[in-house]
């Protein structure tokens, strides 16, 4: 997707970043949408890297494991 259309216009925009975000902009494009997506960092960041499970991540047939809890004194 190059970012703009033919005419400029876009039905959908999109603030953020994160899986989220990307979802959003996967759906409305399926949808024939046209999203424009501003994303917040570059690199991964937040939630998305303390989590302990992603679900429901378009693409993946199971849940996605992520890094194991911390241990508890």
């Amino acid at each position: 997707m190059s970012g703009t259309t033919a005419d400029g216009v876009r039905d959908v925009v999109i603030i953020g970043s994160g899986p989220a975000v990307y979802t959003a902009a996967l759906y409305t494009a399926l949808a024939e949408l046209r999203p424009l997506v501003f994303g917040g960092a570059i690199f991964a960041g937040g939630a998305l890297t303390t989590t302990t499970e992603v679900e429901n991540f378009p693409g993946f047939p199971v849940d996605q494991g992520g890094p194991p809890p911390p241990a508890h004194p």
